[in-house]
């Protein structure tokens, strides 16, 4: 990536593009992205102070909301959820001749995941800390450095000039962490294109095509409450429930020695416990334990067979486990590597890369199969540590380079004309 720095050679503009726009040299985006830089690291940290967990999300879109609006987008809220916080943000940015170029989808969410021991955390969870050029927090690189980098673009854009001949939408989603429901809300809604990008979890030279599935579920397993001393007497939900585990992890074992690799991913089913509770103390064989998990898998299989799959096992093991399937569910998705937009995208990281730029699979789960199409991909914000996990954060020097990889590519895929 190209970090953030001061121009001082002449800006220079590039040759016209086939609309016969000029097109802005590289100089002078980086000269618009730099000068903007200081309102979006400070933007950033105000956006990981609101807890924008499940349930929670309005505040920080509303925030989100008011910054595209100031940036001159129409915004329309979505709502996906009937609680009053699940807003999804839709702005359309109309070009010169949308009828004969192509648009372009930018795409960014802003739900986070629960906080884990929040005292083992060396920085605040919703503090937003800057230091040595690196802020701390959650959601920091996942993915409010993203919903900061798309607006970073929009108003590049709008310092350069520059008027897209094709639309440029632009999504500020939630419930990217579960259902998926945000981004299919405003797709149902009308905010599509002809390309995607989503910035969401890579670093500056590297973009994403494909991902394996994955379900969730919890398993509630019925005891029976008595004394300790009686426990032989009792049937113990623990027991049950480490049995199930067991039983679960050594058939993703069993296939992991059998399943090709996902897109050259090595073992691609996996069985993590999320969270485990059972009891009130050790005196008393517990009345109930509950036990969430997330499990991944490649094709052939598919969510509703991996599901039958889980709960087949529950009643082979006993009537007291219940499996009910929580919010995610996400297919296996296997894109094009070599689709128009990848390849054309990947070209302008290049340009300013310092190695090859890599194309390839994550282990995670995207909203990318929503789109229906294969020119998507995921693409920035940069690098950062520990998502999902204890002290996240990102790389503020990321943001200035692959903000400016994104208002280069926006203007040149906007500038493409339609196929007849």
């Amino acid at each position: 990536m190209t970090p953030s720095r001061s121009i001082t050679t002449p800006p220079q503009a590039s040759q016209p593009a086939a609309t016969g726009m000029m097109l802005p040299s590289r100089e002078q985006t980086l000269a618009a992205v730099n000068a903007l830089l200081p309102r979006y690291e400070a933007l950033l940290a105000e956006l990981i102070r609101f807890d924008s967990t499940y349930g929670n999300e309005g505040p920080m879109q509303r925030r989100v909301a008011a910054e595209m609006e100031r940036l001159g987008i129409s915004v329309e809220i979505v709502t996906s959820r009937p609680d009053g916080h699940a807003l999804n943000l839709g702005g359309r940015i109309i070009g010169k001749d949308p009828a004969r170029h192509l648009s372009l989808v930018l795409n960014a969410h802003a739900d986070v995941v629960p906080v884990d021991a929040a005292e083992r955390w060396p920085h605040e969870p919703f503090g937003g800390t800057i230091k040595d050029r690196t802020i701390y927090g959650r959601g920091a690189q996942d993915d409010k450095a993203g919903v900061t980098v798309l607006l970073l673009v929009v108003e590049a854009l709008g310092r350069l000039g520059v008027s897209l001949p094709g639309d440029l939408v632009v999504q500020v989603v939630i419930e990217e962490e579960t259902t998926g429901n945000g981004t299919r809300a405003l797709l149902d809604r009308g905010y599509r294109g002809d390309g995607v990008v989503i910035c969401d979890g890579t670093w500056p030279e590297r973009l994403y095509y494909a991902h394996p599935g994955h379900i969730s579920f919890r398993l509630r397993i019925a005891g029976d409450a008595m004394a300790a001393s009686n426990e032989r007497r009792a049937i113990n939900p623990v027991l049950l429930g480490m049995e199930m585990i067991t039983r679960l992890r050594a058939a993703a074992t069993d296939r992991n020695l059998d399943a090709p690799a996902f897109e050259g991913i090595p073992a691609p089913y996996f069985v993590n416990v999320g969270a485990f509770h059972a009891g009130v103390w050790c005196g008393s064989v517990p009345a109930e334990a509950t036990l969430d998990v997330q499990m991944g898998f490649p094709p052939p299989a598919t969510a509703a067979s991996m599901m039958a799959e889980v709960k087949a096992m529950a009643a082979g093991i006993s009537e007291r486990i219940v499996v009910e399937p929580w919010l995610l569910t996400r297919e296996p998705f296997i894109g094009d590597p070599d689709a128009p937009l990848i390849r054309h995208l990947r070209e302008v990281v290049q340009r300013h890369a310092q190695g090859e730029v890599q194309v390839v699979p994550i282990t995670g789960y995207t909203d990318m199969a929503f789109f229906g199409t294969p020119n998507v991909t995921l693409y920035g914000p940069g690098g950062g540590r520990n998502g999902h996990g204890v002290d996240e954060h990102y790389m503020l020097d990321h943001m200035g380079g692959v903000a400016a990889n994104l208002v280069t590519f926006a203007v040149e895929w906007c500038s493409r004309p339609r196929q007849a």
